[in-house]
């Protein structure tokens, strides 16, 4: 069971998640990545999955690319899909979708 700091961890985390999205949303790329950043540092020192770490990678990903980022798109999008085939069934819409990043970037590090 999450203690009181995991679960305040975990809202602060989703509250740099959702205003990162924000930012993104209106183009505001650089103001976004930093709370991107810090709210997958949040969610790799609490008790979350896989999964969501990699959400929160994606994220990350997604903003670097838009600021023409590519090497660290690459490295980061490649990251997540490794936390999604560890913890999901093959052919999973969020391993494709991560899949589908890394091509658009024009990365090819889709390892099995």
């Amino acid at each position: 069971m999450p203690d009181d700091k995991t679960s305040a961890s975990a809202d602060v985390a989703e509250s740099l998640t959702n205003l990162g999205g924000l930012l993104e949303s209106t183009g505001r790329y650089v103001e976004a990545k930093p709370l991107f950043v810090e709210a997958l540092q949040l969610k790799r020192t609490s008790e979350v999955g896989g999964v969501e770490i990699a959400h929160a990678l994606n994220n990350v990903g997604l903003v670097c690319s838009a600021l023409g980022q590519m090497d660290e798109a690459g490295a980061v999008f490649t990251e997540a899909l490794d936390f999604l085939k560890q913890e999901l069934p093959s052919g999973h819409k969020d391993i494709a979708r991560c899949i589908n990043n890394l091509v658009r970037e024009g990365y090819s590090s889709t390892r099995d």
